[in-house]
This record gives C-alpha cells, structure tokens and sequence, in this order.
C-alpha cells in the first residue's frame, strides 16, 4: 500500500489511501429484486418457503437493496439536497442515485462477507478497487467520513484547492461555464495535458450552457453546493510525467457573509490553497455593499474572517487573484478596440511552453491596477493591509455582445454573437505560477508597485484607466 495520506475535498477529513471505502457496483432497487430466483418475490413470501439456503440468499442480495447512507445525507442536509446526479451502472443498467448504494469498508471485519478477495492496488500501491461477494468490481472510492465520492485515483497526487467566489452579478456561473468547456484547450497552450477525473465539468456546461441566442443561464441557488470540479494536469519534466489535481469550488459571494451560511461554505474557502474573487466593475466604488447584496470588501473581510484560525502568514500569503469581468465592455470603450487574447509562450519550434506570459500581462495589469486606485480606496487598502499575494485581472466569459430578450415572463440577456471568452484563463495561469506548476518569462508586476516607476506604462495606462474610472462611474450613476 502506498499510505498515500489524502484529504477528502469535500468534509476535508485526513486518511490513508488504504482507509477508503468503497460504493458497491451490485445494487437491487426494490425488494422483490433479491429474489435469488428470479421470481420477484418479497421476503415474506420467501420465509414461507422455509428454505433456510434460499432465505440466506435472498438476505446476502437485501444487504444491498438501494437506501439512504446515513453519513451522506447528514453531509449534504445543511445545503439543501445532493447535486450528485444518478447514472447508469458500468453494464447499462440499474440507474439507480451513486448515493443511495451501499457503502463497505474493506478493512472492516464485519463487511468481510461482502468481499471477494482483498483490496486491489494500482502500481503506485494505491488502493483503487474491490470486488464484491457477487463477483462484480467497483472503483466507486468514497471518503470514510462523508461517503462523498473520490473521483478516478484522487490522492494520488498533489491537489491544490481553487474557490471561485463571485460577488452577485459579476458573472461567476458563465465564468465557470466557459472554463469548463475550454480548459483543456488553455491548458494545452501550456504544454500541458488536463484530464477530467469526474462528470462535474460536463454537468456544469450542461447545466448552465453559454450559446448564441440562448439567454445566459442563471447562477446556482446560494444555499446549494455545486459538486466540485476536478481535473489532473499532467506534464512532462524530462523523461518524467508529473501530475497535478486542481479541484474548483463554486462559492456565492454572499454565502461568505451571511454568518450562518459561512459556517457551511466556510471550510471550502478556508481550505483554498487559491482564491479567485470575480467583480463587477460597476461593484467598484460601492463599499461593503452594492445594491444591498455584499460588496467586494464585505467579502474580502469575510475570507479573512474565515482564516482567522490559521497563521498570519498562511493567511496572507495565500494566492488571491481579483478578477474584473465584462472586461470586453471596457476595452471597446477605452481604446476603441476589443480585449486581446492572451499570448501564449513557445519555443523556436512552435511548441507551447508551461510560462506564464508576464510580458503579455504587465501592461494590462498596470491600467486595471491604476482603475483599483481611482475608484475603490476601500478594496485597495484591504488587499494592501489582509494580504500579499494578490494581483489584478480583466476577463471577459462571452467576448461578445449581448441584447435582452423576454423569456420566461422575465428580462434576460442573450449573446449576440457566438461566445468568445477573452483572458479568462490568465488568473488562473498565474495561480498555476504561484503553485509551482508553471514558470514566467518576465518579473510580474506587483500591486503596490508605483505605476508611475514602471518602464512599462509610460502615460498611456494613466490615461486609459482615468476614461475607465469616467466610464464605469458614469454607470454608476455617480457624477464624474
């Protein structure tokens, strides 16, 4: 066994690899299944009978008739419900909720006659699988404490936890949305090779689409927990192949101020190894609040807040990107042309390099840095005085324009155009830097560096982000 010591991503429990446990592949959805038979006979009618080899049979199937899991439930009854979908068994058949299985610890002496054979390792000694007392092979690893899935050999490798945390009306939900759908093409443009371990990716983007003509779908209800989204990220250093787990968490902005519902979502943020904070820039210059929802500061002090128990330093030196959507808005009304993409890093000989681009980088990140100054003394000095690790960015998640439509007997937006995200990647490329997992190929500019020193920004950045302050307080409503 490797003892590989794994912490769960949902509970955040610590465990030995070996001290999994595991779904069951066989499961009967009703009584009359266990019918050893094949009869569709309930247990009574199999008392009847007196064959005591047919009623111990029929009692060994029952063990696994499909019911509530205790621990699970308990996990997911303070938000609400589950969001982990049912799916087909490996033989097409039995739809029945991952959830509702039976869970059976190998180790467990008392579960012992449920099992054929011990645990099976992989080559790297992890425990991967079991095969039940019926001869079926279940991978359906679990954590001990919650029953909350592990998905494909998570633990194996190093994982870095990401909370995306949106302040209401900054987009988090399309944000996500087009990550989703696209990271593996951005990750390609590191040289790297990002695999989904679990179906939470491809349920988010189907969940919450991003097209052309269809209205853009609304974030998730704030007392709900969207399952995380897992991805490994492989690339090769030499003759080695090294591999990552990135797990994103999907966190309302208000579930972080709310002091009752901090108590739930606060373990995802305060476990974050990194922190994305998406806002609105009409948000900037509104405080604590904006439109009587929490405010970019509000959530700031509750992050904060929420790692209180933990060291200074580890508070702040935590990677904290501030991420300003609807970028494409700005870009077209202060320099007349759309946002550019990022540019990627390659070598002579065209293949793409794992560098964070700062050459790219530093002059945007001058202008929004001077547009942060301009226009929201409050965040600045939070970010100056809470943390240390923290740098701005501008994205767009549509890259496109939008017109309202009437749907639903509601008012809502719709792409004009197909959707095109610009940068959306970037705050997570230099989160990738921050972990190790990339290089650079330029110093990054620092937040409190002076724009004004900088042989980068000249006056054309302060020029810039005076029009974007005009602009965005102009829809404010605020006087210029």
């Amino acid at each position: 066994m490797s003892g590989k010591l794994i912490v769960c991503p949902y509970c955040f429990a610590k465990f030995k690899d070996e001290e999994v446990h595991f779904r069951m592949e066989t499961v009967f959805e009703k009584e009359e299944d266990c019918d050893p038979d094949g009869l569709g006979r309930p247990l009574i009618d199999i008392e009847e009978t007196g064959n005591r080899a047919l009623l111990e049979a029929f009692k060994a199937k029952y063990c696994f008739l499909a019911k509530k899991d205790e621990r699970y439930e308990k996990f997911w009854s303070v938000f609400g419900a589950t969001t982990e979908r049912a799916s087909l068994s490996k033989d097409g058949k039995n739809a029945v909720a991952p959830y509702l299985r039976l869970v059976l610890d190998p180790r467990s002496m008392e579960h012992g006659r449920f099992f054929r054979g011990k645990a099976e390792e992989n080559e790297d000694g992890l425990v991967v699988s079991v095969t039940d007392c019926f001869g079926k092979k279940t991978d359906r690893r679990v954590c001990p404490q919650c029953h909350n899935p592990l998905p494909g050999t998570y633990g194996k490798n190093q994982t870095k936890f990401i909370s995306v945390v949106g302040i209401t009306g900054a987009g988090k939900t399309v944000y996500l949305s087009q990550l989703c759908k696209h990271f593996k093409a951005f990750a390609a443009n590191l040289g790297i090779t990002s695999i989904p371990t679990s179906k939470g990716a491809m349920e988010f983007i189907l969940s919450h689409p991003v097209a052309m003509g269809e209205p853009l779908p609304e974030g998730s209800p704030p007392e709900a927990l969207t399952q995380p989204i897992f991805y490994d990220l492989n690339l090769r250093n030499g003759s080695k192949v090294v591999t990552n787990t990135v797990v994103f968490y999907d966190i309302a902005g208000e579930n972080c101020v709310d002091h009752e519902k901090m108590k739930h979502f606060g373990p995802f943020v305060e476990q974050s190894d990194g922190i994305m904070l998406l806002i609105d820039p009409v948000q900037l210059g509104g405080g604590g609040l904006y439109d009587g929802t929490a405010g970019p500061t509000a959530v700031l002090e509750a992050i904060y807040n929420r790692f209180a128990n933990k060291k200074q330093e580890d508070i702040r030196s935590m990677p904290l990107a501030v991420c300003i959507s609807k970028g494409d808005t700005a870009a077209l009304q202060i320099t007349g042309r759309n946002m550019e993409e990022v540019q990627h890093v390659q070598d002579g000989q065209k293949h793409f390099l794992p560098v964070f681009n700062a050459d790219s980088y530093n002059s945007l990140q001058s202008m929004l840095k001077g547009f942060v100054d301009d226009n929201e003394a409050e965040l600045r000095t939070h970010l100056i005085n809470l943390f240390d690790n923290y740098n701005y960015f501008l994205f767009s998640a549509i890259g496109a324009s939008t017109h309202k439509i009437v749907s639903g007997g509601e008012e809502k937006e719709v792409p004009a155009a197909p959707p095109i995200p610009k940068r959306i990647q970037e705050p997570l490329f230099w989160l990738f830097h921050k972990f190790g997992y990339i290089g650079v190929n330029a110093e990054i500019n620092s937040p409190e560096q002076p724009c004004q020193d900088r042989g980068d920004c000249g006056g054309e950045h302060v020029t810039l982000r005076k029009r974007m302050s005009l602009i965005f307080r102009k829809e404010r409503g605020a006087q210029p």
